[in-house]
C-alpha cells in the first residue's frame, strides 16, 4: 500500500518525464531513507513498472551547527553507495555561500564561521529553525542547477507537513503555505523557472512510514536540530507539533484534517512578489487595515508611546528612521541597506533580518540582488518623467 501510494503520487499528471534528472533529497530521517529506498525499489522493477527518471542523491551535511555522531557522514555514504546511485555529500556552508560548492578541495572554515555568525545573532528558537529551513532551501535550489536536475523531490509526510502548515500560519507565513506543502511547486522565483519541488510522500502519515521502514528493515540517522532536548514553550514550532500530537491521540483524524484543508489554501492574486531571502511569495498593496498592517502599527507604539497614537503608519516608518540616523554617521549607510532590504522581505523574513546584528554575513547573492533592485528602481524613478 504504502509503494503503491508513493508510485501514483509520482505518476500523478506526468510529473517526472522519462530521462528527468532528479534532486533526491535525504537527510537521514527515517521518511528520506524511506524516499530513497523506494526510489531504488522502483529502479529495479520489471520494465512495466520501473521508474524511468534518473535519480541525483544529496546529503547536506549540517554539522557545522549541530553535533552530529563523528561517523555519521560515514555511514550516509556507505548507504548511497550499498544503492549504487549517483550522490554528492555537500557542507552546509559551502552550499550557502560558494557558487561552486561541488568543489571537496575548498576551504570552508571561514564560511563555517560566518554561518555560525548568523545563527549566534538569532537568540530565539523560533528564528533559528525558521531561518535554517529557508537557508537550507536556497542550498537545494542552487545545487539542483549545479546538478542540472529539472525536479527536486523532498520526503516530508503528511503529519510533517501539517505542523508546518499551522507553523506558518503562527509565523505569517500564510501566503506562502501551498509552496510549503503543495506536490508540485514551480520555484517561479529562479532562474531555472522550469524547476520542480514536488513531495512524493506527502500522502503518507508517519505510522505507515515507520512500518515501510521496519518490515524492510531500515536504518535512519537521525541527529539533534536547533529543537532537540528544548521544552515544548521555547519556539513555535515545537508547541504547534505539541499541540497537533495531543489531538491526534484523542482525535486520529486531526492531522488528516489539517492537511486536507491546507491543500485548499492557495494565494490567487495577479500582483506578486518574491521574498529576498525566503523566496515565498510576499503580499503587495496590503491593506491599511489587515492584520500586518495592525502588527506594525501596534509595534510603533510599543516602541514610542503616546505620540505614535497621533501619526499615521507611513508616518510612523519616516519617525524611526529619523531617530536612527546618527549625523552623518558611517554606521548610517549599513543602517539604510538593512531598511532597504527589509523592504524586500516577507513579514517572517523582516523578523530574522531584524535580530542580525551585521548584513556582512549574508550569502552575497541576497546583497547583490538587493543591489540590482535598488539600482533598477533608482533608474526608474529618473525616466519615469519621460514616460508618456
Amino acid at each position: 500500500m504504502v509503494t503503491h501510494k508513493f508510485r501514483a503520487t509520482v505518476g500523478k499528471s506526468k510529473l517526472v518525464n522519462r530521462g528527468e534528472r532528479v534532486l533526491v533529497c535525504v537527510s537521514g530521517s527515517q521518511s528520506s531513507v524511506s524516499l530513497l529506498h523506494m526510489i531504488w525499489t522502483g529502479l529495479q522493477q520489471s520494465t512495466y513498472k520501473r521508474l524511468t527518471f534518473e535519480p541525483v542523491v544529496l546529503y547536506i551535511d549540517e554539522s557545522v551547527l549541530h553535533d552530529y555522531p563523528l561517523d555519521q557522514v560515514k555511514k550516509i555514504k556507505e548507504l548511497f553507495e550499498k544503492y549504487g546511485l549517483t550522490y554528492h555529500i555537500v557542507k552546509f556552508s559551502a552550499a550557502v555561500y560558494l557558487d561552486n560548492c561541488l568543489n571537496k578541495d575548498t576551504n570552508v572554515d571561514q564560511y563555517n564561521d560566518k554561518l555560525q555568525n548568523i545563527f549566534n545573532n538569532l537568540s530565539d528558537l523560533t528564528l533559528k529553525e525558521d531561518m535554517l529551513m529557508k537557508l537550507r532551501k536556497r542550498a537545494i535550489t542552487k545545487l539542483a542547477d549545479l546538478l542540472k536536475c529539472t525536479r527536486i523531490m523532498t520526503a516530508e509526510n503528511e503529519h510533517k507537513l501539517s505542523i508546518r502548515l499551522l507553523s506558518n500560519v503562527a509565523l505569517g507565513r500564510g501566503s506562502q503555505i501551498s509552496l510549503d506543502i503543495g506536490l508540485a511547486v514551480n520555484n517561479k522565483n529562479n532562474n531555472n523557472t522550469s524547476l520542480v519541488t514536488i513531495r512524493p510522500m506527502r500522502n503518507l502519515s508517519a505510522k505507515e512510514i515507520s512500518y515501510y521502514a521496519l518490515f524492510n528493515k531500515l536504518d535512519d540517522f537521525m541527529h539533534s536540530n536547533f529543537l532537540t532536548a528544548t521544552s515544548e514553550d521555547e519556539s513555535i514550532q515545537k508547541t504547534t507539533e505539541r499541540f497537533v500530537n495531543d489531538l491526534q491521540v484523542d482525535f486520529p483524524s486531526t492531522v488528516s484534517t489539517i492537511f486536507r484543508t491546507g491543500e485548499k489554501i492557495s494565494e490567487k492574486t495577479s500582483a506578486i512578489a518574491y521574498c529576498l531571502l525566503c523566496q515565498g511569495i510576499m503580499e503587495v498593496n496590503v491593506s491599511p487595515s489587515s492584520a500586518m498592517e495592525a502588527t506594525k502599527y501596534s509595534k510603533y507604539v510599543s516602541l514610542m508611546g503616546v505620540k505614535a497614537l497621533k501619526l499615521s503608519l507611513k508616518e510612523l516608518k519616516n519617525e524611526e528612521t529619523n531617530e536612527k540616523n546618527c549625523n552623518g554617521c558611517k554606521c548610517r549607510n549599513k543602517q539604510d541597506l538593512k531598511e532597504k532590504i527589509i523592504e524586500s522581505l516577507c513579514y517572517a523574513c523582516t523578523h530574522i533580518i531584524q535580530e542580525l546584528e551585521s548584513l556582512d554575513d549574508l550569502p552575497e547573492e541576497i546583497l547583490n540582488k538587493e543591489k540590482e533592485r535598488l539600482q533598477f528602481k533608482k533608474m526608474e524613478e529618473q525616466i519615469k518623467d519621460f514616460l508618456l
